[in-house]
């Protein structure tokens, strides 16, 4: 087996891909790159001034991810920083907003299966957890010391907050998650921006100058079937949702 079939199985990769790309030269976001298993299927569906930046905060995943996409050449960068660092990255490259973003929330297969990243279920290894082996904290350090709020899904929120704003009118957020809090956040924030007017009902008027920023392209979430199910059994809780920018955003 390669380094980079060990290292990330990519979920829904069909549908994510279908969805995603709506502009061949647009500027796509991996923000979760792992090993490149979706980012080689958006490089190959792009034209000639297509761009995609990849990001991960994994250095194992960056170097694989590297190596699977060494063939695009300048068409993808490569960021070692986590998806919540996105406004920088951007403006580092000069870049306002982009065509679309993934983010894939789940732990790769080889993160799974070593040991030493203390991810595995079916091996002894340290309660690590860290998808930055450089990060300070373990998750035996975090467990035991952070109150319960910051474990749940403390970067998640603002970060997909970050995304939408980030995305051009008309480009696509695509985000797999595989637990049920997280998809009930990113449930909660599409259907948030999708509704545009917050206001009670009661009331004659608009008061509150929301806007519709976003359009729900799936009501309902992406499943993968069941013959990924059964060949891949990290894609068993995995969901899919999407959600478009709207013209009227800004």
């Amino acid at each position: 087996m390669t380094a980079q079939q060990d290292f990330h199985f990519p979920v829904l990769l069909r549908q994510t891909v279908e969805y995603l790309l709506t502009n061949p030269d647009g500027i796509y976001v991996d923000g979760t790159v792992g090993g490149g298993g979706h980012a080689y299927q958006v490089l190959s569906g792009l034209g000639e001034r297509g761009r995609l930046i990849a990001i991960d905060q994994d250095p194992e995943a960056i170097q694989a991810a590297k190596r699977r996409l060494s063939l695009f050449g300048e068409k993808v960068s490569f960021h070692l920083s986590g998806f919540q660092n996105l406004p920088a990255i951007l403006q580092q490259q000069g870049i306002e907003a982009v065509d679309g973003i993934l983010l894939d929330l789940g732990v790769s297969s080889h993160q799974l299966d070593s040991p030493r990243r203390g991810f595995s279920y079916r091996f002894r290894g340290p309660l690590d957890m860290r998808m930055n082996p450089q990060a300070q904290k373990t998750a035996w350090q975090v467990v035991n010391t952070y109150p319960e709020e910051e474990l749940e899904l403390e970067i998640l929120r603002p970060s997909v907050e970050q995304c939408i704003n980030l995305l051009k009118a008309g480009g696509r957020l695509c985000i797999i998650s595989y637990h049920s809090l997280e998809d009930r956040t990113i449930k909660s924030l599409f259907i948030q921006y999708s509704k545009g007017c917050i206001c009670p009902p009661r009331l004659p008027t608009c008061v509150c100058g929301g806007k519709k920023i976003l359009k729900l392209i799936a009501k309902r979430p992406i499943l993968p079937s069941e013959e990924e199910k059964k060949a891949n059994r990290r894609a068993r809780s995995a969901k899919l949702r999407v959600a478009e920018k709207t013209a009227d955003s800004k």
